[in-house]
């Protein structure tokens, strides 16, 4: 597929002002870290839990993106061309790159049973997951290919911080805070970061969906996360 080295959508223009980047495979954990991310902002400014960063502008500006996969899978002609979904090339070399990966047997499972289940914008003939296992837009080789590729192009910069999704879930403490020091946060407060990370535990995001308490179409479920 034809990659361009810009982004001339609105998008793009944002992307220009940001300072960190959070790349991912869909089904890899994003909506948990944003969750996370932003229920501490809320916490270290008292304010309302938003997953808008203009809702925290003394806070360096975050995005969260799934770059190549979008212009790969999602993309019609027009956004193509545009490069709508793809970090342009100088926020590829300049900006701060955290690359999110999680087991890709994990995201395969995660993403056929989004696919399967709920509504969503990709064109999608439902199959078993033994042949979503082989698929060229959704299987283990392209998961594996798609990581690599961003791994390749970002590994040793200075600029680059590699998070796995398991880690995370295993020792947050730690895996967490170092993101939060690589995006920007010389130091971390305690509190804040306790009530975000409860905040964002498996149980109470349920909760809170099945009460309807997230009004923010990003955490809605029509689209892989």
């Amino acid at each position: 597929m034809f990659e361009p080295h810009w982004n001339f959508s609105g998008k793009g223009r944002r992307m220009s002002q940001a300072s960190a980047f959070v790349i991912s495979y869909p089904k890899s954990g994003r909506t948990w870290l944003r969750v996370f991310y932003f229920r501490y902002l809320a916490a270290l400014t008292n304010r309302p839990f938003s997953l808008e960063s203009k809702d925290y502008p003394e806070y360096p500006l975050t995005m969260f993106e799934h770059d190549r996969w979008g212009h790969e899978t999602v993309a019609k002609t027009w956004d193509s061309l545009r490069g709508k979904y793809l970090l342009p090339r100088d926020v590829r070399l300049n900006k701060k790159i955290v690359l999110l990966v999680r087991d890709p047997r994990d995201v395969v499972v995660s993403l056929f049973f989004h696919l399967s289940n709920r509504s969503h914008q990709i064109k999608w003939e439902p199959q078993p997951l033994k042949t979503t296992l082989r698929d060229s837009r959704f299987g283990i080789s392209h998961i594996i290919n798609l990581m690599n590729r961003w791994y390749k192009e970002w590994k040793g910069k200075p600029n680059f911080l590699l998070v796995r999704y398991e880690d995370c879930r295993a020792k947050p403490e730690s895996e967490l805070k170092r993101l939060l020091e690589f995006i920007g946060f010389e130091k971390v407060d305690p509190a804040a970061f306790e009530r975000a990370l409860n905040f964002a535990s498996f149980e109470n995001m349920q909760k809170m969906e099945a009460k309807g308490e997230f009004t923010e179409t990003a955490l809605k479920t029509a689209a892989p996360q």
